[in-house]
């Protein structure tokens, strides 16, 4: 149980934080929302996070943001800028904008242990020399660090409060990061596709699943086991059976297929304990497929990770589900 004196000290500064603090790169905004995430996906009692588990998060996040942005307009931005520089892009984002390109854009294929290893220790040294040390300031109030390590502890009820609060903050530093970027890009400020391409889910990449996941499911709708009509896959649903309001986990694990009626029924409740223990079991026969859809499609496979942030959305919001 969290003590709730921290927790909202915590929730407190991180407003401040996002309200009043200095920004030249979009780096602060980015470790805020890793460190939300991360407090979901790990086991609560560990408090010790290594930088490279930092750093790809890092690039999961930013990977979506450095893909041109087709804006609607008749055209599209190859690259938005993050930078209060005009002339110059942040550095971490430059990075993972040339990886991208000898992956063709697939984030699966800059999973690769060997590529992933590489790409996080340069993530890693950025992080050691601007993003840590600045984020709180002189009043630690996350977690301890200091230069040179390549860990950062976290401090006593940070974790607990940034899980207890995980979707406000998404919203707080979701909304003024895209303020940030729409800064940084004037033409887009305002922009109705901006949050989605900043934010969004890979909707591209989700309805790469409908064929292979209509087999896994047995052509049947997940959540009223009605037949789902292959012909017209328009009315085949890609759903997040956690949320995205909730949570912003978008691993192959937490994807079902649903008629457009179930899905509307279901909206962004959590499901009734049945179809949780259901989707529990599908994650566990099915892995190996998963695996492989979600290698294919360029999702990411990460089924730990999923049955944590089920765990802790059934655990705070399970009047709903009941």
């Amino acid at each position: 149980m969290s003590d709730p004196t921290v927790a909202l000290n915590v929730l407190e500064r991180v407003q401040t934080l996002l309200r009043e603090g200095p920004y030249t790169t979009s780096y602060k905004f980015a470790l805020l929302r890793v460190l939300c995430d991360l407090s979901l996906v790990r086991d609560a009692s560990k408090h010790r996070i290594e930088l490279s588990t930092i750093a790809e998060r890092f690039i999961q996040i930013y990977w979506r943001q450095t893909q041109p942005f087709a804006h609607g307009d008749g055209g599209a931005i190859l690259r938005l800028n993050q930078s209060t520089s005009p002339t110059k892009h942040a550095k971490i984002l430059t990075r993972i904008h040339e990886w991208s390109v000898p992956c063709h854009g697939r984030l699966s294929e800059a999973q690769d242990p060997t590529r992933m290893r590489d790409y996080s220790k340069l993530i890693v040294t950025e992080l050691k020399r601007y993003v840590l040390c600045a984020l709180q300031g002189e009043r630690k109030f996350l977690y301890s660090y200091t230069h040179g390590d390549d860990h950062i502890t976290m401090l006593r009820g940070a974790s607990d409060a940034l899980r207890q609060f995980y979707p406000l903050l998404c919203v707080l530093i979701e909304s003024r990061w895209t303020r940030f970027v729409e800064d940084c890009n004037k033409s887009l400020r305002g922009h109705a596709l901006l949050v989605e391409h900043l934010f969004g889910a890979e909707r591209s990449n989700l309805r790469a699943v409908v064929g292979e996941m209509l087999d896994l499911q047995e052509g049947r709708c997940f959540y009223s086991s009605e037949p789902l009509k292959s012909k017209n896959r328009k009315n085949i649903h890609v759903d997040h059976f956690i949320p995205w309001s909730l949570a912003r986990h978008e691993a192959i694990g937490n994807l079902v297929l649903a008629s457009a009626a179930a899905n509307s029924k279901k909206g962004d409740k959590l499901a009734k304990p049945p179809a949780r223990k259901r989707w529990e079991e599908r994650n566990t026969t099915h892995a190996a497929d998963l695996a492989r859809i979600a290698l294919t499609c360029g999702l990411r496979y990460e089924p730990a990770a999923t049955l944590q942030v089920a765990h802790w959305a059934y655990s705070h919001y399970s009047a709903a589900a009941s």
